[in-house]
């Protein structure tokens, strides 16, 4: 069974792609394994991050709710670097 590392990867390399193809300037910035059953996506958009993006992502990751409880949300002033170009 892979650690919290590994599945937060996991889940970074899964989302990531399609959120970002799907929602065109959208930076999916980090996911984080909350708990083994829930996770956060941090998102980032030119125009800013409002409930209405973050809907739309969730919408995007439907299929992943047979498995977790999703959040999504701005990075706010603590944005994660974890990126290059970041």
């Amino acid at each position: 069974m892979p650690n919290t590392y590994e599945k937060e990867r996991q889940l970074q390399h899964e989302i990531a792609p399609r959120v970002e193809h799907d929602l065109p300037g959208v930076d999916v910035l980090a996911v984080e394994l909350l708990a083994p059953s829930r996770f956060c996506v941090y998102v980032d958009h030119p125009e800013g991050v409002d409930h209405a993006l973050c809907g739309r992502v969730t919408d995007l990751l439907r299929d992943y709710l047979r498995e977790y409880t999703i959040d999504v949300s701005s990075p706010g002033l603590e944005r994660p670097l974890r990126k290059p170009q970041h």
